[in-house]
């Protein structure tokens, strides 16, 4: 059978009429609820596929759905949840990071830096996001590019000239770019954009393709923000106007130019695509460099990305520093947006910040931060079944992770003082993942959500609150269906909504 949404209002009318199938209490009620659950599961377009699931009363602790909660299957980007939430508890919510700004050699008269301006990342992903939440308080920054804005202030501090160049240090997360386990198809995407201790515009550039009027004509192509450090081979035409359009994007490992290929309807709208850079760090200074050339700062040398996390040692003169917002309001993209590159970032500052070790002595800030969610994990309280992470945000096909186990963090943080902060960092219907997803739902029942999404893995998991309080807690993961992948976020979408009945009829 085909997966059919269930409608709130048609449910609700067999409700007054006595012949639901859904429960207006406990009891029986409940088990038609499981029954019904497991018929969405078990339909014969996701026969066989693979499934791991749970629910439960965050009241009583008494369980609402149990199907095969332990087995161990990939979770995609619902693994954001426990990177967030142990940073939320050991880092803690006002924690922030900052991008330090200065140079090497000596400030000589007439604003003239004697050297080079070194900028040296801290690991802050939110540096001219495209990501921008309404109720996220940010400065003016907020509509103002980094770049242009660290311009300015250099400017406005009589800096005229730097006779060295634009040098930053990409070393502080020793090298490494991209997780284990990524799959070459995805890097392009943004993603699973490349991570680095010092980002720009989230490691990507915005491709738009702007149609030709004439059939057979050659489309424009522009990427924002415009800079040499990145180009294009552009081989797209205009087709009819009435045929759909089929658009291809490439970026080749290891190097900056972007293809594209493919048809667009004449005449139509912009095209937008977001499409990942290499070497973020590069790409940043490329930017900074013509946002100073603009302002008037003369530069000599060419920009250079060097190994070292601070590149100009004891050398190092400090003009300002650039601070992250906190941390929650950080959590906030990465689990609202499943932003990938900021997860990563996040738990390499896991691991940076462990407790009394100095960063020097960090060799892998990504192992170190995975030790610190486990050493976080196996101290709170829950029967759980373990997880593996093979990377922070979930890209990765080797990350493992059970219903179950998912439930134990859910249930740990709906106790703990940090839960508003958890919970607002998580998608609602119509925001975010949940943009066009769980529109449906009781009226005096809301949604906070995390969902993850790969070829063949789908999964949400979060809590159903009433009265604006957690009440349920669930966690839907499936693996290796042959069905479409809308079909079993039908599924899901439908054993969430009978979750979400029951609790309102309770």
């Amino acid at each position: 059978m085909k997966t059919k949404p269930i409608h709130f209002a048609a449910l609700l009318a067999l409700l007054v009429m006595g012949c639901s199938p859904l429960l207006s209490g406990r009891g029986g009620d409940h088990k038609r609820l499981v029954q019904t659950a497991e018929q969405y599961m078990n339909s014969v377009s996701l026969r066989g596929a693979s499934w791991s699931a749970m629910a439960v009363d965050l009241t009583d602790g008494r369980i609402l759905l149990s199907q095969d909660p332990q087995r161990i299957l990939i979770p995609g980007s619902g693994l954001k949840l426990l990177t967030t939430a142990c940073a939320l508890e050991t880092l803690g919510p006002e924690f922030r990071v900052s991008t330090q700004i200065g140079y090497s050699g000596n400030l000589e008269p007439g604003g003239v830096i004697a050297g080079d301006l070194v900028i040296i990342g801290g690991g802050d992903p939110t540096l001219s996001t495209r990501f921008r939440l309404p109720h996220v308080p940010w400065p003016a920054a907020d509509t103002v590019d980094v770049c242009a804005a660290w311009a300015d202030t250099l400017y406005a501090r009589g800096v005229r000239q730097i006779r060295g160049g634009l040098v930053a240090g990409n070393g502080l997360f020793g090298g490494e770019s991209l997780g284990s386990g990524w799959e070459w198809d995805d890097l392009p995407a943004w993603f699973a954009a490349e991570f680095s201790p010092l980002v720009y515009k989230d490691a990507c550039v915005e491709v738009t393709i702007l149609p030709s009027d004439t059939v057979g004509a050659s489309a424009r192509v522009e990427l924002s923000p415009a800079n040499d450090y990145v180009t294009f081979a552009n081989h797209v035409l205009s087709s009819d106007p009435a045929s759909p359009s089929d658009l291809n994007y490439n970026r080749d490992l290891g190097n900056n130019v972007i293809t594209v290929w493919g048809t667009v309807p004449a005449g139509s709208g912009p095209h937008k695509r977001w499409v990942s850079v290499h070497d973020p760090a590069g790409f940043f200074l490329a930017a900074l460099e013509d946002a100073l050339i603009q302002r008037g700062i003369m530069i000599l040398r060419t920009p250079r990305v060097t190994s070292d996390s601070r590149p100009a040692g004891g050398d190092f003169k400090l003009l300002y520093t650039d601070p992250s917002p906190p941390l929650r309001e950080m959590i906030r993209i990465i689990n609202t947006q499943s932003q990938s590159l900021h997860a990563e970032i996040m738990i390499r500052l896991l691991g940076l910040h462990t407790p009394n070790a100095a960063a020097a002595e960090i060799q892998n800030p990504f192992t170190a931060g995975r030790e610190r969610i486990r050493q976080w994990e196996s101290a709170i309280t829950g029967p759980g079944t373990g997880f593996f992470m093979s990377d922070g945000s979930g890209l990765s096909r080797r990350n493992l992770l059970s219903a179950q186990e998912m439930i134990k963090v859910l249930v740990h943080m709906n106790r703990s003082p940090h839960r508003s902060d958890f919970l607002t960092s998580m998608a609602s219907p119509g925001m975010g993942t949940l943009k066009t997803r769980f529109l449906g739902l009781p009226m005096d029942i809301t949604l906070r959500a995390k969902t993850g999404s790969l070829n063949r893995i789908r999964s949400v998991s979060g809590y159903l609150l009433k009265n604006n309080q957690p009440r349920i807690a669930f966690s839907l993961i499936c693996n290796n269906y042959f069905s479409s992948a809308e079909e079993v976020e039908q599924t899901m979408e439908n054993v969430v909504q009978l979750l979400a009945l029951y609790l309102r009829e309770e």
